[in-house]
């Protein structure tokens, strides 16, 4: 989980953008700002579920969003 605070946070910044997410028509991007926030103030370890919602995005952008179609 640490990884999502340091090494991996500009992927984290990348792909978990608020116009990305709102893109998706499938998450809420101010609910997912306060769950990096939590987890990049160490108030809660969310390192699971951005893990999740991560792969998920790279996932869409792959295979929803016409470039791997």
């Amino acid at each position: 989980s640490a990884w999502f605070r340091y090494q991996l946070r500009p992927v984290l910044d990348e792909w978990l953008a608020p116009d990305r997410l709102e893109a998706t028509g499938l998450f809420r991007p101010d609910a997912v700002a306060r769950l990096r926030d939590d987890h990049q103030q160490g108030r809660r370890d969310e390192g699971r579920a951005l893990w999740g919602l991560l792969n998920y995005m790279i996932w869409y952008d792959r295979y929803m969003d016409g470039a791997g179609v």
